[in-house]
């Protein structure tokens, strides 16, 4: 998608089984409120998506439950301040240093296959 000065907007997408779409795809995007850009559970709400996260998001405490067979895909931006509940997810790109982008409390179960780098 272009917009009227050309451009490049990237759209999200959503997971269609039925018409072999692969996975679904949304960039998460700025929530400034009071000075803190916050994440919501309204931000990562469905399943088979790659969550693309580039910036430095704040739970506020929350919980938030990532839905089923997704990625959070770190594009230089973190996760802080509460829990994330992982459901068979997969956390890219491979050789990140989960701790120095997830800087919460993680519980849940990782997809089989994830691999974990320990940069100490």
């Amino acid at each position: 998608m272009v917009d009227y000065d050309f451009n490049l907007k990237f759209a999200d997408k959503e997971y269609v089984p039925n018409q072999f779409s692969g996975l679904g795809r949304k960039l998460l995007r700025k929530r400034i409120v009071n000075n803190i850009n916050l994440l919501q559970q309204s931000d990562i709400n469905r399943a088979s998506t790659i969550y693309r996260i580039q910036y430095d998001y704040n739970l506020q405490g929350q919980t938030i439950q990532i839905p089923e067979n997704c990625v959070l895909f770190f594009d230089g931006g973190s996760i802080s301040n509460g829990t994330i509940v992982l459901n068979n997810t997969l956390v890219l790109p491979q050789c990140l240093d989960i701790a120095k982008n997830i800087k919460c409390n993680i519980s849940g179960n990782y997809q089989n296959g994830q691999i974990y780098y320990d940069s100490t």
